[in-house]
C-alpha cells in the first residue's frame, strides 16, 4: 500500500487573497539573496536575507523562474 499524504485542511480566509498587489525585489549576490516585500502600496518591509543553497530548490520543482 502506497503511504497517503496527509492535507492540512484551509480555512476560508487562507484561501482569499488580502491583497491586490504584491512586489519582490530580489538582489543575488554571490553567497546570499536579498528580498524586500511591498504590499499594495505601503512602505516596503524590511529586507530578508536567505543563504543559497546549491540544488537545494532545483529538487524542489522542475521550472524555476527569476524575472526583473
Amino acid at each position: 500500500m502506497k503511504p497517503t499524504k496527509k492535507l492540512t485542511p484551509t480555512s476560508h480566509q487562507q484561501t482569499e487573497a488580502t491583497a491586490e498587489v504584491i512586489k519582490l525585489g530580489i538582489d543575488i549576490h554571490k553567497t546570499k539573496y536579498v528580498v524586500i516585500r511591498q504590499i499594495d502600496n505601503l512602505a516596503p518591509q524590511s529586507p530578508q536575507q536567505f543563504q543559497q543553497k546549491k540544488g537545494s530548490q532545483q529538487k524542489k520543482g522542475s521550472c524555476h523562474y527569476v524575472c526583473n
